[in-house]
């Protein structure tokens, strides 16, 4: 007798992870949780005509976790796949010159689904190597490009090794810095830039409360980033400290982890602890996502790597060439300084 077992992907409990402390690695929990949802087919004896079939023996709907929505479910990697003829048709549009938004519009309309419902998310990477830009300010407040690596994995070693090479070019370390939450990303500029303030990008961090916050708060969302926001707003400590465990006793989230993690990590994101520290306005990563888009532009993702370096260093030369046309401006123009003070 053949059977098959149906069941959850949050079925049983992952496996107790063995610590190497010589290695570096991410502490990352399991969505397993013990699901006992299940769909038995056991393949059975039926006629002379239909000597064997296949049927359900077994079958448990009930499942201790809240499901995702219809909406949600596309979203996960068993759901994400590109065929053999997609990925041809993809990069066949590349070539064209269509940008990735164009081309997931055709596919939609090649295909008669809805906006957003294809079975594969935006683009490839080839090579599967991150790409970092170092950008910042000049002084016309405009976006410069500092530097830019690519590298094979994500780890402390990795980070430090790019940010030792990147104080090395530049001759001296920046007096701020704004980088997502990447563990491994703290601790190498911790160590490689000792005397540089480190902020967290607040992007990054509120677009990880809708992750957070749907079990707990369903409903009430919407108000919590209200009053989030609200608290982000506040220019004194004092009113800040004052005011944070009333919004969180308001929701009752004490005992959630990552709120206590985010108070735990204030001095890295609250504008009250920051004021003494110049960013140039500047609160988030954006800047470098139009920096990528600009590099996007000269780059393909077939393109090899000797081919990329030589394409990523024509984009930063236009970039170098756009920056000297604006100085060029400001000096031919001249500058006028106005404000709204009477003197």
């Amino acid at each position: 007798m053949f059977k098959r077992d149906f069941v959850c992907h949050r079925e049983g409990f992952a496996n107790k992870k063995i610590v190497e402390f010589s290695k570096e690695q991410r502490n990352r929990s399991s969505s397993r949780c013990g699901c006992l949802a299940l769909m038995r087919m056991t393949l059975k004896k039926s006629n002379g005509i239909f000597p064997e079939e296949w049927h359900v023996t077994q079958y448990k709907s009930e499942h201790n976790h809240e499901l995702l929505l219809p909406i949600q479910v596309r979203f996960l990697p068993a759901y994400r796949t590109i065929s053999k003829e997609d990925e041809k048709q993809l990069l066949l549009y590349k070539d064209a010159g269509l940008t990735v938004k164009q081309i997931m519009r055709v596919m939609e309309f090649q295909k008669n689904v809805r906006h957003g419902d294809l079975s594969f998310l935006h683009r490839v990477n080839s090579y599967d190597m991150p790409f970092a830009i170092f950008i910042g300010i000049d002084n016309h407040g405009r976006t410069i490009l500092f530097g830019c690596a690519l590298f094979r994995d994500e780890t402390f070693a990795t980070f430090q090794w790019l940010m030792k090479t990147f104080v090395k070019l530049m001759k001296k370390s920046p007096k701020t810095i704004i980088s997502d939450q990447d563990q491994w990303m703290t601790r190498a500029i911790l160590m490689e830039m000792p005397f540089t303030k480190h902020a967290f990008c607040i992007w990054h961090i509120t677009s990880k409360f809708s992750g957070w916050f749907t079990v707990l708060l369903r409903d009430q969302y919407s108000y919590w980033c209200a009053e989030f926001y609200r608290l982000y707003r506040l220019d004194n400590i004092d009113d800040f400290e004052q005011k944070w465990p009333l919004v969180i006793s308001k929701f009752n989230l004490q005992e959630n982890k990552h709120v206590c993690g985010l108070y735990k990590i204030k001095r890295s994101w609250v504008p009250a602890y920051l004021r003494n520290f110049f960013f140039g306005g500047i609160s988030t990563t954006g800047r470098c996502e139009s920096i990528k888009i600009f590099v996007k532009r000269f780059t393909s993702s077939r393109s090899c790597l000797t081919r990329l370096v030589e394409q990523v260093n024509l984009a930063i030369e236009d970039v170098g060439q756009t920056h000297l046309h604006y100085i060029m401006l400001d000096t031919y123009r001249g500058s006028s300084l106005r404000t709204l003070s009477p003197f």
